[in-house]
């Protein structure tokens, strides 16, 4: 997966990246949105996103997307929004860092609402807001 610019950063501090994907897994549900039709032939991953379960009715939820997802954005967006109105929890929340305009933008395109400010929240030291999806 060829993350996007603004999350190029994660790679970063993932030193095992199979190790990280099965981390974030058995942390709660999640799922992965594949181009099964590339140029070679060879499946592809657009986009990964899931919750961890932080309390029985509350989790946290994470995205990642590739670069090149393209048009195929708004099959991923559909298929998170439906993930969220549909995963049973009472209480979503999403960190989403300060000047990542457009994730601020598509947390509110998700339901979220921001909430509070985060000093140094991500491992390389941005800041981040805190919003939360109340179902």
């Amino acid at each position: 997966m060829d993350v996007q610019d603004a999350q190029a950063w994660l790679t970063n501090f993932v030193p095992d990246r199979e190790e990280y994907a099965q981390t974030m897994i058995d942390a709660g549900p999640a799922f992965a949105l594949v181009d099964n039709c590339s140029v070679d032939h060879m499946p592809r991953v657009l986009g990964i996103a899931g919750v961890w379960q932080i309390e029985e009715h509350r989790v946290n939820a994470w995205a990642i997307i590739d670069r090149h997802i393209g048009t195929d954005y708004i099959h991923y967006h559909k298929a998170v929004k439906r993930f969220l109105e549909h995963c049973g929890y009472q209480r979503v929340e999403m960190a989403v860092e300060v000047n990542f305009e457009e994730a601020k933008r598509w947390a509110e395109m998700l339901g979220f609402k921001q909430e509070g400010f985060m000093h140094k929240y991500f491992p390389n030291g941005n800041d981040a807001f805190l919003y939360a999806r109340v179902n």
